[in-house]
């Protein structure tokens, strides 16, 4: 059975509360309250998911955790944004599915951190979710829905495609990482964040050296 089709675009935002204000209009009404999350990127034997652009993602939110498979669709490549299939169950074990993914062949190959706070946009064009997202390497929000909708409220927030921002999370440590000259680094806050530099729900830190 297909998963669901959504679009994204991902943009730079270091003024999301002057942005939510300046845009009223949109309702900005809170979907999913402020809370961090820890992500694990599992990859196969010869970066065969990285290669045609797919992403399985362990996420561990208080004790809970996700399981998300996201694929690029050809649609893809007639957007200005990323349009993707996209999988999703609840986990109850993390540890023992990252066990499971092991024996199969599969191996933790980027870990990343966020605090990530979920608002749901209404306007004349349809609905859709923002994701405010503080990273360790900035503030960016994502908004997410149906492709139309989405390119509509980008550009009612003033974003156009000059903007968008096609890359992964990975994908930009991965660039920032070679930039400097340094193998693939996972994205963490060190001592900042909750759960940062330890293991959560018994998950050990995953090696590094996937490069997307």
């Amino acid at each position: 059975m297909a998963g669901q089709v959504e679009a994204e675009v991902k943009v730079r935002c270091a003024h999301a509360e002057a942005l939510m204000a300046a845009h009223p209009e949109l309702g900005w009404r809170v979907a999913e309250a402020r809370h961090f999350e820890d992500n694990f990127v599992f990859e196969l034997p010869g970066e065969a998911m990285a290669r045609r652009g797919s992403i399985l993602r362990l996420r561990v939110v208080e004790g809970r955790a996700t399981l998300t498979y996201k694929g690029l669709l050809p649609e893809s490549l007639t957007s200005e944004m990323k349009v993707r299939e996209e999988l999703e169950t609840g986990v109850e074990r993390p540890e023992v599915l990252r066990q499971v993914l092991e024996r199969l062949g599969l191996r933790c190959s980027f870990r990343y951190q966020k605090y990530r706070t979920v608002y749901r946009l209404a306007s004349p064009e349809g609905e859709a979710l923002a994701m405010r997202d503080e990273t360790p390497m900035g503030e960016f929000l994502e908004i997410e829905g149906e492709e139309a909708v989405v390119g509509a409220l980008a550009r009612r927030l003033g974003f156009g495609p000059s903007d968008f921002i096609n890359t992964s999370y990975i994908g930009m440590q991965a660039e920032h990482c070679r930039s400097r000259g340094v193998p693939l680094e996972d994205l963490v806050f060190g001592g900042r964040g909750p759960g940062a530099g330890g293991r959560p729900d018994g998950l050990p830190a995953p090696e590094s050296s996937h490069v997307y």
